[in-house]
């Protein structure tokens, strides 16, 4: 039979809050809880839209004092004001190529960009105050300005995209156990202090089953390590076949034991899920490979 622990194995409601004591406040508690739930694809993307706005967040101060201190220069009192129209045009143009250098812009806000960079320009030209070979030149420049930018932060999208997916792959592999892919140790001390925490404010029950395979030792002397593996493969799956809720934490937790930790239920609950993992064991009809054990196939306890 398994071994259940409903809200008693001290050991652990020990450890549990010792992790929650050390996170910092609610926001990073609900940031570890979405990053052990959340789909990784679209937590990569937010992630990256992230990086990108804090890297133009940066830049725009220095940007803005750049496009005034330009301002400052084309229109200067001392300059020639029968020159204005055109120096009018190459202030739009140049304001186009420091936003296309120094903030990454999706193709759509850059093409709006260019609309109204070469929108003044266009109208200095019906009026006649600009010649057309400056026009077309400067409409040249700020196509060109697009599609450079345009490339330019495709690539930055794309390294911080595998940066970010590298950090998470890190993050990942320091959290799960590459056997099995459930969690590990260290991975169910995050997301089960997280769980606690967030049950003990709703003033919710928490379960906990621990399940060890019975004689696991005979496998691997009888059948090797590599058909061990295979069982514990096995086993990992059942459990995960069993306990499908979003919320439910599984971990490996040593060579043959798994933890499973289970917001919100009561002891029927538990019971009932306990009972279902067992029989899903034993249907997996591996002959044990131990006389001790009073069980004909592969079982955990």
């Amino acid at each position: 039979m398994l071994n259940m622990g409903h809200m008693v194995i001290r050991g652990l409601a020990g450890k549990i809050i010792a992790v929650c004591e050390r996170q910092r406040g609610r926001k990073q508690l609900q940031d570890l809880w979405e990053y052990i739930m959340v789909n990784n694809e679209s937590r990569i993307e937010q992630q990256v839209k992230d990086k990108i706005k804090v890297l133009n967040k940066q830049r725009a101060v220095l940007l803005i004092a750049f496009i005034i201190l330009i301002g400052i220069l084309v229109f200067s009192p001392a300059a020639e004001t029968k020159a204005l129209s055109a120096r009018l045009s190459v202030f739009c143009s140049v304001i186009l190529m420091l936003c296309g250098a120094a903030f990454v812009i999706s193709f759509r806000d850059l093409l709006l960009l260019l609309i109204m960079a070469s929108g003044i320009p266009t109208v200095l030209l019906s009026l006649g105050q600009i010649r057309f070979e400056l026009f077309l030149i400067l409409l040249l420049t700020n196509v060109g300005t697009v599609f450079t930018a345009s490339i330019t932060g495709k690539a930055i999208t794309r390294s911080f995209t595998n940066e970010t997916e590298e950090i998470n792959r890190l993050k990942t592999e320091a959290t799960t156990d590459a056997l099995t892919h459930l969690l590990n140790r260290n991975g169910l001390e995050q997301a089960a202090g997280t769980a606690w925490v967030l049950c003990k404010r709703d003033k919710k029950k928490v379960g906990v089953i621990l399940a060890d395979i019975d004689y696991f030792k005979s496998y691997n002397d009888t059948l090797g390590h590599p058909e061990g593996d295979n069982i514990l493969r096995q086993v990992a799956d059942r459990i995960k076949s069993c306990f499908r809720r979003e919320t439910d934490i599984l971990s490996r937790i040593g060579g043959d034991e798994f933890l499973i930790f289970l917001p919100d239920v009561n002891d029927d609950c538990v019971l009932e899920m306990a009972q279902s993992l067992s029989s899903s064991i034993i249907n997996l009809k591996v002959t044990t490979t131990s006389e001790n054990n009073s069980c004909n196939f592969l079982s955990v306890s």
